[in-house]
């Protein structure tokens, strides 16, 4: 009889059940029978499940095993002859798709099963034993076996950048280059996009080898006329070498960056996002974020990339820097470790209007 390996995050349990759902041979109940005296006798099928004593304990902690048997499942099957040979699954036998919740039992709990701590692997032996009878003629059978149930509580992963950065820049209404998304698990892909007409330089799409990325937020520096920055992202993108396509409302001097995150939650990848802007000064902005989460930052500043020296805070990563095309707005990403909150920051007092958001990429 087979067990079950389960391997979660946080080493919970939603379900233990015994029996199969999938339509496989090897799931199936082999009968022979001969010498009946009637034809029509019923064919009586019992599922009971314990507890073993594994060491462990039952319900919570309130038993030491083994439990009780408990039957889980019966039902009958009428037969037709009195000598044959029957292939059952359970659905002949039980009357129904889904197996039997284990938790129906009075002395087992889901909390029996699972692995609280972090890297813990917690294994536990329940028994099953099959009664077939047969009333009319005398008869019985039974069979027992036991299946080990394992549960690994698996080390937290965080959040990791997959390969390198790529960037470009121009001065045009859109703008292509290649970036390169290295295998790896649960990915995200990430595409900060800048443009120095703040009023006009609206990204109307951004894609990655044909697939449509989803806008997460933007940001105006604070002049009427200064840069406009945006951020998108793609989950699951392809593994390999792409094209990034983006698509601007109007002509403007342009750049992009795109980088690709690894270990992400695919269902929440990204959260508490914060936008900030000023006149001049340190761009900065606190996003709340978590261990095992990774905090990126797109910032955007009408100063001339060639006339100033900025650098990101000292626990940040800078990923990119960049002019945009020929007048030189800044365009700048960077990474830091999630934490409880994280300042993501540029030290240089700009001397010109900037803006930043700041947003948190979640682990699996």
């Amino acid at each position: 009889m087979r067990g079950a390996q389960i391997k979660t995050a946080d080493g919970s349990v939603t379900a233990i059940r015994f029996g199969d759902s999938d339509d496989r041979e090897d799931d199936t109940l082999l009968v022979n029978y001969e010498g009946f005296n009637d034809p029509n006798c019923e064919l009586e099928f019992e599922i009971d499940v314990r507890g073993t004593d594994d060491g462990d304990e039952w319900d919570g902690g309130a038993t030491v095993g083994p439990t009780e048997w408990e039957t889980l499942a019966e039902d009958t099957y009428q037969l037709s002859a009195t000598s044959g040979s029957l292939e059952l699954t359970w659905h002949d036998v039980f009357g129904t798709d889904l197996p039997v919740d284990v938790t129906d039992h009075d002395e087992i709990r889901l909390e029996d099963f699972e692995a609280e701590v972090d890297g813990e692997t917690r294994t536990r032996t329940l028994g099953v034993m099959l009664r077939v009878s047969v009333p009319e003629e005398g008869l019985a059978a039974t069979k027992s076996n036991e299946a080990d149930v394992t549960v690994e509580n698996a080390e937290p992963t965080a959040v990791t950048v997959l390969g390198s950065a790529s960037t470009a820049t121009d001065d045009a209404d859109s703008l292509s280059f290649d970036h390169e998304t290295e295998d790896g698990p649960n990915r995200v892909l990430v595409v900060t996009a800048g443009n120095s007409d703040g009023n006009n330089g609206i990204v109307e799409s951004i894609s990655y080898g044909g697939d449509q990325l989803e806008k997460l937020a933007d940001v105006r520096a604070d002049g009427d006329d200064d840069p406009r920055g945006s951020v998108w992202y793609l989950v699951d993108p392809a593994v390999g070498d792409y094209e990034v396509s983006i698509e601007w409302a109007e002509d403007s001097e342009v750049a992009a960056g795109a980088l690709t995150f690894g270990n992400v939650d695919q269902t929440d990848p990204i959260s508490e996002t914060a936008v900030d802007h000023g006149g001049d000064g340190d761009p900065n902005v606190t996003v709340a974020s978590a261990e095992n989460a990774a905090v990126m930052d797109m910032m955007v500043s009408a100063e001339d990339v060639d006339d100033v020296t900025t650098e990101p805070g000292p626990e940040q990563t800078k990923q990119w820097i960049g002019g945009m095309d020929s007048d030189g707005h800044i365009l700048a990403s960077s990474t830091a470790d999630g934490d409880e909150t994280v300042e993501m920051t540029w030290n240089g007092e700009l001397d010109a209007e900037w803006g930043i958001i700041g947003f948190s990429i979640n682990p699996v």
